[in-house]
């Protein structure tokens, strides 16, 4: 049985200048996969050449919950020959939707429900009214009134439920 050369003792041949060194000083190539070179000849491939480890978590660990305090808008009846007509304050802001920025617009509300009740435990809606987006696709006006041309008779309670955007958004 042929013996093998112990790996202090091997020679090996520089694959790219072809001169002789030990083998366990020649390392393996940048480039090219199982060819053995010298120091001088050794070429470490380009860091811009490797692929870059992009991180792309799907949900985040533990997240914040989205909270919103919004106020119950005011609501104001006035009862005008046999007809309801409702008025109230836009949600979270000053009445009749003036903004922070002194332009009139919604305070994140998306629209608001008309609910009707006669007990005032158990509420019909009545009717829900969107928000109409401005030219530039922002919400900015709010319908604030509406008119119940046909009230029951006896006590009428009415309620206003106003909805904010994100209110049928998935949250992580």
């Amino acid at each position: 049985m042929p013996a093998y050369a112990k790996g202090t003792r091997a020679w090996g041949l520089c694959q790219r200048c072809g001169l002789r060194f030990y083998l366990r000083e020649l390392i393996l190539d940048g480039y090219y996969p199982n060819i053995r070179v010298c120091q001088g000849c050794y070429d470490p491939p380009q860091p811009q050449e490797r692929l870059v480890v992009v991180s792309d978590p799907v949900a985040l660990w533990k997240p914040a919950v989205d909270t919103y305090s919004i106020l119950a808008p005011v609501l104001s009846a006035v009862l005008v020959g046999g007809h309801v007509n409702l008025t109230w304050s836009s949600i979270d802001g000053p009445p009749v939707g003036a903004d922070h920025v002194g332009g009139h617009g919604p305070y994140g509300s998306a629209g608001y429900e008309v609910q009707r009740s006669t007990d005032g435990v158990t509420f019909t809606v009545l009717v829900t009214l969107m928000n109409m987006p401005d030219e530039f696709g922002a919400l900015a006006i709010e319908t604030l009134q509406y008119t119940d041309f046909s009230p029951p008779g006896g006590p009428v309670f009415y309620r206003i439920r106003g909805f904010d955007i994100n209110e049928n958004a998935q949250n992580g």
